[in-house]
C-alpha cells in the first residue's frame, strides 16, 4: 500500500497497464455502438444491452411475475403494453429461490401468456434452489452464459450466489461479474479465452428489500452494491387491493415516469401428457370500470410542462402546439424540432411523444423530400 508523501518509484509493470488503459480512454468522438434497449414501457426505452437492471420489492409483492411480463413480451412481441424492440431473443432465467414446481408454473405461466410454449432455443429455465455446491454456482452461472449465449437474463435470487449479503468483498465481487457478463464476448476474446462469442446482455438482477414496511433499500451491501452499478432499478410492489405495481424508480437515461399496473387472475394449465389442470396467475392491466386506474398514483393526470404553461398530455394539446408553430407551412425537420423545443421550452424526447399524439397530423409533406413536414390537423386561432 502507498504510504502518504511516499515517492513513488517507476515500476515494469506500468508499460503493460499503459497498453491497457489506453483502450479503456473514452473521447467525446470515441466510436462506439449506440446503446440498445431491448424493452419499451410507455413510450420510453428501457432494459439496455450490455448493463445491469435492478428489480427489488417485499416478499411476495410481484417480482417474479414483473419477469414474467417481461419475457412474455420478449417472446411475442408485446405483452400488456410492455413491447419488445428486438426479435428473436434468447432470455436465460436462473432461479435460486423457489421449489421445482414453483419454477415449472412460471414456465407455465408464460407460456399461457404468450399462447405457445416458446422454443428452447428462445427460452431457457434453470432452478437451483437445490444446487448441490454453493462455492460452483457463479462458475455454473458463467457456464449456462457461455452455453446459451443469452440476450436478456433473469438472475431471480443473486443474493444466492454469495454467503453473507453484507459482506463488502463478496458482494463487490458478484455484482462485478454480472456486469462483465452482461458485456457479451466479441470475437477476439472468445478465441483467446476458448469461450462463446456473444452479444451484450442485459442482466436483470432481483432483490429482496429490507423487512421493515418502511425501509425499501435493497438487503445489505449487496443492494448498496447493485443499486450503485445498476442503469436501472425498478420496484415491485402491492397496495391493499391486491393491486401490483412495477415501477421505475432510478434511471441513468430517460426515466419511466408511469408504473405497470395489474391484478391477477386464475387460469387453467392443462398437461399435455398427464391432462392434469392446474390454477396459474396470469397477470392483466387493471382498470376501474370508468376506464382510469383504481389506485391515488394512477389516478393522476399525465401532464406537460412548458413555458407557456401547463397543458394535459393528449391529442389535442399535441395538436395545438404543433400548430402555435407550425402554422400550415412545410418545416424542413431538423429546423421544426429546433423551433418547436425553443418555443414550448422541452426536451427532444417530450417533442417526440408529442409527435406521436398528433396522430399523424403532423406528416412528411412529400416522401421523396424527407426532411419536408406540414401540419394538416385543427386551426386553432385561439389558445385552449
Amino acid at each position: 500500500m502507498i504510504k502518504s508523501g511516499e515517492v513513488t518509484l517507476h515500476n515494469p509493470l506500468w508499460e503493460r497497464i499503459q497498453a491497457k488503459l489506453e483502450n479503456m480512454r473514452i473521447r467525446s468522438n470515441t466510436p462506439l455502438p449506440d446503446m440498445k434497449h431491448l424493452l419499451n414501457i410507455n413510450g420510453i426505452n428501457c432494459f439496455p444491452r450490455g448493463d445491469l437492471v435492478a428489480i427489488s420489492g417485499k416478499e411476495k409483492c410481484g417480482k417474479t411475475t414483473d419477469c414474467r411480463i417481461i419475457v412474455s413480451a420478449l417472446m411475442k412481441g408485446e405483452y400488456m403494453g410492455v413491447k419488445a424492440l428486438e426479435k428473436n431473443l434468447c432470455v436465460l432465467w436462473i432461479d435460486t429461490e423457489q421449489t421445482c414446481q414453483t419454477s415449472r408454473a412460471v414456465c407455465r405461466g408464460i407460456e399461457l401468456m404468450c399462447g405457445f410454449e416458446p422454443s428452447d432455443s428462445r427460452f431457457v429455465y434453470f432452478a437451483l434452489r437445490e444446487y448441490p455446491d454453493r462455492q460452483e454456482m457463479a462458475e455454473a452461472m458463467r457456464l449456462l452464459f457461455d452455453k446459451y449465449s443469452p440476450d436478456f437474463t433473469i438472475i431471480d435470487g443473486i443474493r444466492d450466489f454469495i454467503i453473507d449479503f453484507n459482506d463488502i468483498v463478496e458482494s463487490s465481487d458478484i455484482v462485478l461479474e454480472c456486469m462483465r457478463l452482461s458485456s457479451g464476448v466479441n470475437a477476439e476474446q472468445a478465441k483467446k479465452l476458448g469461450l462463446t462469442e456473444r452479444p451484450p446482455c442485459c442482466v436483470c438482477c432481483i432483490l429482496h428489500q429490507n423487512k421493515p414496511k418502511d425501509d425499501n433499500n435493497m438487503r445489505g451491501h449487496l443492494g448498496t452494491e447493485l443499486s450503485n452499478k445498476a442503469g436501472e432499478v425498478w420496484d415491485a410492489s402491492q397496495d391493499d387491493g391486491r393491486v401490483f405495481s412495477f415501477t421505475q424508480l432510478r434511471s441513468r437515461t430517460r426515466p419511466v415516469e408511469d408504473p405497470l399496473r395489474y391484478k391477477v387472475f386464475s387460469k387453467d394449465y392443462v398437461d399435455k401428457e398427464t391432462g392434469k389442470t392446474e390454477e396459474i396467475g396470469v397477470p392483466e392491466l387493471w382498470m376501474s370500470e370508468t376506464g382510469a386506474e383504481t389506485t391515488e398514483q394512477a389516478g393522476k393526470v399525465r401532464n406537460i410542462k412548458t413555458k407557456h404553461g401547463l397543458y394535459a398530455m393528449n391529442h389535442e394539446t399535441a395538436c395545438f402546439m404543433f400548430w402555435k408553430v407550425m402554422g400550415f407551412s412545410n418545416w424542413e425537420y431538423k429546423v421544426l424540432k429546433q423551433k418547436f423545443t425553443d418555443y414550448w421550452g422541452i426536451d427532444y424526447y417530450q417533442f417526440n411523444d408529442l409527435l406521436k399524439l398528433t396522430d399523424n397530423h403532423v406528416f412528411k409533406a412529400n416522401e421523396k423530400d424527407k426532411n419536408s413536414w406540414r401540419y394538416d390537423g385543427p386551426d386553432y386561432r385561439e389558445e385552449i
